[in-house]
């Protein structure tokens, strides 16, 4: 399977980044390297979400480029 380019990546990502913002526990969508997530060589799309987010929420690809779901603690608003 041919890897997408970092242009078709960024496509999707903006394309599909309000609908997964809109996921419970999502805070964040990113561009990054699949490799960093144990997977083929090339860009995906990275989901920043808390345990809120239900198992199964977010697809594996979206429009042929993969997606990987890292679950963190969302940034904390401080006080000045």
């Amino acid at each position: 399977m041919l890897q997408p380019s970092l242009a078709v990546a960024l496509r999707v990502k903006e394309q599909h980044e309000p609908a997964l913002l809109a996921l419970p526990g999502v805070f964040g969508v990113a561009i990054g390297s699949g490799a960093d997530h144990s997977g083929p060589e090339g860009p995906c799309i990275v989901v920043l979400a808390s345990a809120a987010l239900p198992d199964g929420a977010v697809p594996d690809s979206i429009e042929g480029v993969a997606v990987y779901v890292v679950r963190a603690e969302p940034p904390r608003q401080q006080r000045l």
